[in-house]
């Protein structure tokens, strides 16, 4: 074995640390390239977030949602459908009623018929783009919101409140209420009275006149006109009728008389639609027939039950010229007209009282 000399002994030592030194200094490398990369990585997130902070090169995030504004329509809610038919009515506690109604003519023309019963009337014919005007305002109204509900009970109180109204699509709309009326449809009335007062602001206010029915002679006509100059109608006017009758087979019957021997002409007024006991007949001679007979004719053919459910109190029987009348009526109606037909110059022949009564 060879002995180390102190020069092997020198360069061995200088070897070592030449190895030792290499070592450290790759070490050193490993750790500052370690180093760069965190750097690096930290760099490209700042940078980043810098863009997005910036605007450029920013992800796209998804908008929020906002509170759709209370003032503009909703744009997914379908609109109302047109209206076809619309009917209100409003009844206080005091017993006074309001009604609106439009509804489309018969007859086919582009034309809708409105009535406006208020503190005022207007009833008349207006373009049928009333409609539409008439549907933006239910619509705006509230009382959509109502449909369906009917609450209250009618015994309680004379208040009510009625709303119907039919659409293009088939859909109904209605609501009633007894007793006490809610705001909400208080509030629905008047926004839908200030569209029919819209609507009829060109229309003349309504002059009640009773319906006339059939060919009417003017001898009659002028005589009842005399006698409803002197007293005021229970109602209105336009509930009552003024009928005219043909000398037919039942010309007779339809004026209570057993025969029309000596009759030219004649009339019947009578409520069209109240439960009233109430009906004047009136009749024109033809020359040289005589008053007493007739109106003996009118008093052997009285019927005191003719209507249903309601009788006369009283019948009068009157003369003047070449005409006879024969009123059956009730109560307060009964003295109204009675009074009335003396004023106007007629002479009574006789007065009844019901035997059933």
């Amino acid at each position: 074995m060879p002995i180390a000399t102190g020069k092997n002994l020198f360069q061995a030592s200088e070897c070592c640390k030449k190895l030792k030194m290499e070592n450290e200094i790759m070490n050193f490398k490993k750790i500052l390239a370690l180093l760069l990369a965190v750097m690096m990585v930290m760099s490209f997130a700042a940078c980043g977030e810098t863009k997005d902070e910036s605007g450029s090169n920013a992800t796209t995030t998804a908008p929020q949602e906002t509170e759709p504004d209370p003032t503009e329509p909703d744009p997914t809610e379908p609109p109302l459908a047109e209206v076809t038919f619309f009917t209100m009515s409003l009844i206080d506690e005091e017993g006074a009623m309001k009604s609106l109604y439009a509804y489309p003519n018969e007859d086919g023309s582009d034309t809708v018929h409105v009535d406006y019963v208020g503190s005022i009337i207007k009833r008349g014919e207006i373009s049928g783009d009333a409609m539409a005007a008439i549907t933006e305002a239910l619509a705006a109204s509230g009382l959509i919101e109502l449909n369906g509900k009917s609450e209250g009970d009618s015994t309680v109180s004379q208040a009510a409140g009625s709303l119907y109204a039919s659409l293009s699509d088939d859909s109904i709309i209605s609501a009633d209420f007894y007793g006490e009326i809610p705001e909400e449809f208080l509030n629905g009335y008047a926004a839908m009275e200030a569209c029919f007062d819209t609507l009829t602001a060109e229309m003349p206010e309504y002059v009640a006149v009773p319906m006339e029915m059939g060919e009417i002679a003017d001898s009659d006509r002028a005589a009842l006109n005399a006698i409803l100059e002197n007293m005021t109608l229970e109602g209105s006017a336009d509930s009552y009728a003024i009928t005219g009758f043909a000398k037919d087979e039942y010309f007779a019957a339809s004026l209570g008389l057993s025969s029309d021997e000596g009759v030219a002409s004649g009339l019947n007024f009578a409520p069209m639609m109240m439960s009233v006991a109430y009906g004047l007949n009136i009749v024109t001679l033809e020359e040289g027939a005589d008053v007493n007979t007739v109106a003996e004719d009118f008093k052997n053919n009285i019927d005191w039950l003719k209507w249903v459910c309601v009788q006369p109190s009283d019948v009068l029987i009157a003369t003047q010229g070449n005409q006879v009348l024969c009123l059956l009526a009730a109560d307060a109606a009964y003295t109204a007209t009675a009074t009335a037909i003396e004023a106007a110059g007629w002479t009574t022949y006789t007065t009844l009282q019901n035997p059933n009564m």
